[in-house]
């Protein structure tokens, strides 16, 4: 009896290791099916997001592009028209003096005609500051 004792011993000691290693199998089974499982779902939103960058990516290329072409047409040059060119201290032409002269000559009250030489006698602007 005692042998049988210890073959049932023997026995449900076996039984417990196999289902400890069948259950082993079964836990790495499915711990591998979820990690697969969640890495494909990581792969498939990695996929959704690249797809949506490369969306992005054209239109925004789209943009420079017009963007560009704006710009190019805005920036022509457009040719200047000079009547009266301006050269260093000289702000008015003998026109434009002959004008001061009569506005000066209201202000004051004097008659149109000056006695002192008219717009030749201004003297021009020298680089020391005396007239």
């Amino acid at each position: 009896m005692t042998y049988l004792r210890l073959g049932l011993v023997i026995g449900v000691l076996l039984a417990l290791a196999g289902a400890f290693f069948y259950g082993q199998r079964v836990g790495r089974a499915r711990c591998e099916s979820a990690y697969a499982q969640k890495a494909n779902a990581a792969r498939a939103e990695q996929a959704k997001r690249d797809s949506a960058a490369q969306v992005q990516d054209t239109a925004g290329a789209a943009a420079n592009v017009e963007r560009e072409t704006i710009v190019r047409e805005i920036t022509r040059e457009v040719p200047k028209i000079v009547d009266r060119p301006v050269y260093r201290n000289v702000c008015v032409d003998a026109d434009g003096v002959r004008l001061i002269e009569r506005a000066v000559d209201a202000a004051n009250g004097t008659p149109s005609g000056r006695s002192d030489g008219g717009a030749g006698a201004v003297q021009p602007a020298t680089g020391d500051g005396k007239r």
